[in-house]
Parts: C-alpha cells; structure tokens; sequence
C-alpha cells in the first residue's frame, strides 16, 4: 500500500495532471482519529468514532489502574500495602521479575522505596 504525504493541490501546483490521476488512484488507509495508528496494523478495528481498539484499550487500563497525579499514588500505596502484609513474617514479601531493562528496574527500585522486600529474579534463557 503507497502512503502519500501531500495534498491534491500541492502536487498538482508542482506537477500537473499526471499526479493527480496516480493520486486518485491510490488507496488511502484509515487511520486511528486520536493516534498514528492506521488499518497495517494487525487486528485494528475503529469505532464510529474513528477511534481504534489500542486508544479504547489504553483510555479502559488507565481508568482501571491510574497511575498518575494522586489518585495513581493512592492506588500504588494501596498496592504495596496489601503487598508488604501478604509478606508479613517472611523473608521477601513478594518475587519481582527484572529483565534488566528500565521498566523492571525501576519497579524494584520503587517497590524497594517504598520498604517492601522483593527477591528479584533474573533467567538467563540464552
């Protein structure tokens, strides 16, 4: 599928009638009203809105588990505490994956902040 990044008017400005019958003759994806997202992606599907699935995905997680401004800070505090009490008595109070990427680093660098004790795991598949 050809991706055309100008107007009708700007190449027919520059080029003439030739580009506007190959213009005309394209198909022009569907793509996503609120992200970059168009129908090359697997699985997309739009509402009557225009919206695609990932958006409706993403505004669904992101009411079901906030994770900004104090409302997010609330929930996570929620979270370890329910975490730390399941731990209570034991040498860790829960186990943590680390793949050594950013978002499992700083995972075990907040839950360690916040005074729980995770035994961190690390498999080396390879």
């Amino acid at each position: 599928m050809r991706r055309i990044l100008a107007t009708k008017e700007s190449l027919t400005a520059v080029n003439g009638s030739k580009i506007m019958e190959e213009l005309d003759e394209t198909p022009v994806a569907k793509k996503c009203s609120r992200c970059v997202y168009d129908e090359s992606v697997p699985n997309i599907v739009f509402d009557e809105a225009g919206v695609c699935n990932y958006c409706q995905l993403y505004d669904s997680l992101n009411r079901q588990y906030p994770n900004t401004g104090t409302e997010g800070e609330k929930r996570l505090q929620e979270l370890v505490d329910e975490i730390r009490v399941g731990g209570k008595g034991k040498k860790y109070d829960c186990v943590v994956g680390v793949s050594g990427g950013c978002d499992s680093s700083f995972l075990l660098h907040t839950l360690v902040g916040k005074g729980v004790r995770p035994l961190a795991m690390h498999f080396d598949n390879t």
